[in-house]
């Protein structure tokens, strides 16, 4: 027979205390679901296997048996309960049937093995710990003032969704208390046109906190590796300089000629198991503001203002724990499902509004392609024109990869990606009319009426470029236009009829004069391939009848 080295009732969620395996009455956790069965050489699960390999009994009387489902791993062999060991402060009596394994190397098999376990006693519950279940009612409200003085504003990069500030943010405390938010608010803030304000009309009511008493402050927007130095000045805490970047949502729905919001989002922690916040934020007013010079804006004309501010401080749900009996926590955006704990936070929003002249530059590339598709349909060689018209494209392409290059890699259509959809219209418009022309040479007149109708199809992108007209009028504008001026065209134009005082043509039998601009743009029969050059000889023999003519020598 085998001999037993080691016996272990315990698995992933199993601890053995002050017992060695083996022992008769081993402590165990609950939840075990396995015994482990070490021997002195290697084993595998029987062929024929008994038909109750393993049996529990609980509190002596319980009897509860089963196959086991055996295992083996070199010299460990594993045995399923038949039930898991869930009750705490319990007795299990555990027997393994004889012959589960054999020995890999000879006949042997092992032993019938009986032995004792004893479940751990229940935890007690600290009645007065914090559990996910406790809720506390807040007694008083704390009123804290926020000065963020914004020293300078050194890049803002739309690609990243980062700029790069440097700021003092001061904290002061109201000198009391309130016992609810209502007269908190009303007693110690009043509102602004631009967001909650501290009231500050009696400063000896806002006191400055002690360096060891200061509150833990949360930056919600703050990015990687910031830079914070707290100024102290004989143990009272002056203020709080803060080097870093702040990531924002950057909006380019518009872009080039959008509005940036720069954040600085700040926060305290709440309270815990409190729903409604201990501690309301409010702007400092004399302590907020913008340095003398920014580095980014130092050129900048003061006509071209395009930095301003405004504070956001609201009290809204925004940490768990979540309502119960609700998944819907974990898709994005959670509507259905929001947090419960309020929290206070105030919100420094910048406004960065760009120059509109710097936005045209961004669109001034693209135009010039659209506006040579359109001169190019001057060109009377259609091969040509189509050569030039493929260089557009290509530029249009790199155009428009270059203001790509300068957004977020996941941003959505832009006014600028409207604008270069335009432009790609309106070389394709013309790409197809130097291909026409080339198997149809005498619609060239007809094609012609396309350059300035292909202009129509700009009314698609959307404001402040243009009146962001559905794709399907845009389209439908182009071809009404090009149609309208073809029409146009024929009805000044009849064929073998006099055009009339200016438009009349002259020719000779020796010289065809060039007719009038007008002329050749309502005449289709003007429009001639040029004929092949004459060869040499050919232009030697038209010398000599000339000569023979004159009486002269032949060449």
């Amino acid at each position: 027979m085998l001999r037993v080295t080691a016996i272990l009732a315990a698995t992933h969620a199993l601890q053995v205390l002050d017992y060695g395996p083996g022992r008769n009455h081993d402590l165990v956790e609950v939840g075990t679901d396995s015994v482990y069965v070490d021997f002195d050489e290697a084993v595998a699960a029987c062929e024929d296997q008994p038909s109750a390999a393993i049996c529990v009994y609980e509190n002596v009387k319980d009897r509860l048996c089963g196959d086991g489902a055996p295992e083996a791993d070199a010299k460990r062999g594993v045995v399923k309960l038949p039930s898991e060991l869930k009750k705490f402060d319990s007795r299990y009596d555990i027997a393994l049937a004889e012959g589960v394994f054999c020995a890999v190397n000879g006949t042997a098999q092992s032993d019938t093995l009986r032995w004792t376990v004893q479940t751990v006693s229940e935890p007690e519950v600290d009645d007065e710990a914090t559990t996910a279940n406790t809720t506390t009612t807040v007694d008083q409200v704390e009123v804290y003032g926020l000065g963020i003085f914004v020293s300078d504003v050194a890049s803002i990069d739309l690609q990243s969704s980062t700029w790069y500030g440097d700021v003092d943010v001061y904290v002061l405390k109201y000198y009391r208390p309130f016992l609810e938010l209502e007269s908190a608010l009303k007693e110690a803030t009043r509102p602004t046109d631009r967001g909650r304000a501290c009231d500050v009309d009696s400063s000896d009511k806002w006191l400055f906190f002690k360096n060891e008493d200061l509150p833990e402050l949360q930056f919600v927007n703050i990015g990687k590796n910031p830079s914070k130095s707290p100024i102290v000045q004989a143990d009272r805490f002056d203020h709080l300089r803060v080097q870093s970047e702040f990531y924002f949502s950057p909006s380019i729905a518009e872009y080039p000629f959008q509005t940036q919001t720069l954040p600085i989002t700040l926060e305290l922690p709440p309270e815990l198991s409190a729903g409604a916040p201990s501690k309301v934020l409010c702007l400092l007013e004399t302590y907020s503001g913008f340095a003398t010079k920014l580095s980014s804006f130092a050129s900048v004309d003061e006509k071209d203002a395009t930095l301003s501010a405004k504070v956001v401080v609201d009290e809204a749900a925004r940490r768990p724990p979540f309502s119960r009996n609700c998944e819907a926590q974990l898709s994005y955006p959670s509507s259905g499902c929001p947090p419960t704990r309020q929290t206070s936070r105030l919100s420094l929003e910048l406004k960065f509004a760009p120059p509109s002249r710097l936005g045209a530059f961004v669109l001034l590339p693209p135009s010039f392609i659209a506006l040579f598709a359109i001169v190019s349909y001057a060109q009377s060689n259609a091969g040509l024109r189509l050569v030039y018209h493929v260089t557009l494209m290509l530029a249009a392409v790199t155009q428009h990869a270059a203001i790509r290059s300068a957004l977020p890699p996941r941003a959505p259509t832009t006014a600028a990606d409207d604008f270069a959809f335009c432009v790609y219209a309106v070389v394709a418009v013309a790409v197809l009319a130097a291909v026409a022309e080339m198997l149809a040479p005498r619609v060239r007149m007809d094609c012609l009426c396309l350059a300035p109708a292909s202009l129509l199809i700009f009314v698609h992108a959307r404001p402040p470029i243009s009146l962001d007209a559905p794709l399907a009028i845009a389209v439908m504008l182009v071809f009404a236009g090009a149609a309208a001026l073809a029409c146009a065209r024929r009805m000044l134009y009849k064929p073998g009829g006099d055009p009339g005082g200016a438009y009349a043509r002259v020719s000779s039998s020796d010289v065809r004069r060039q007719s009038s601009l007008q002329e050749n743009l309502l005449d289709d029969d003007d429009y001639k391939e040029d004929e092949p050059p004459e060869s040499p000889s050919t232009t030697i023999r038209k010398r000599n009848l000339e000569m023979v003519e004159r009486g002269g020598e032949f060449v």
